[in-house]
């Protein structure tokens, strides 16, 4: 039961707030503080893993950024600057957003998703759908297709990096890297 609860946490967060009031600061800070009432008290800083060769699989995630910049024309035309503000986002709010972003939101994710990973493998297409649940409004069904199937084999992914490194830090910064590139090329694109 609280494996499930668990699961709709981003679900809440985001048919609240994304899709009742259209406001990302407000569907982050919900997902987030969800997150934290469901830890109760369990939520630690990443330690280091104990062999530091993990920590180069986290690399690879500094790619995320220079390929969304990519993409993104593709993906969402040339809608993403209106679609960001229809939900209270401007070219200056996402470089307020990225500090948080990058540490805090990867922190706090990786904090919530590794034990239902550890659970089930149904915690890979639940952590990519509640991100493609944003996205429909923004791109075509091809595009949520592949976002999605991107999600999952990421968190199988950070899956089997914590497992191996029995430490949260190798998920952690490659998410933190992942984020933050996406965060600059959204910028960059806006």
């Amino acid at each position: 039961m609280n494996t499930c609860l668990r699961f709709l946490v981003p679900y809440v967060a985001i048919l609240v707030f994304w899709y009742g009031y259209a406001n990302a600061w407000l569907t982050v800070a919900a997902y987030h503080l969800l997150i934290v009432l469901f830890a109760r008290g369990h939520i630690a800083l990443p330690t280091p893993p104990e062999n530091w060769r993990y920590l180069a699989w986290a690399v690879p995630a500094v790619l995320a950024g220079p390929l969304l910049y990519m993409i993104l024309p593709h993906l969402a035309g040339d809608h993403l600057a209106e679609w960001l503000a229809a939900r209270r986002m401007s070219p200056t709010s996402i470089m307020f957003l990225l500090p948080y972003f990058v540490i805090v939101h990867p922190w706090l994710e990786q904090t919530h998703w590794s034990p239902l990973r550890e659970r089930t493998p149904l915690a890979h297409p639940i952590f990519a759908g509640y991100h493609v649940l944003v996205l429909p409004s923004l791109t075509t069904w091809p595009w949520l297709v592949f976002v999605f199937c991107m999600l999952m084999l990421v968190s199988y992914l950070w899956g089997v990096l914590t497992r191996q490194s029995k430490s949260l830090s190798p998920a952690y910064l490659s998410h933190a890297l992942a984020d933050f590139g996406i965060v600059i090329a959204a910028w960059m694109r806006t």
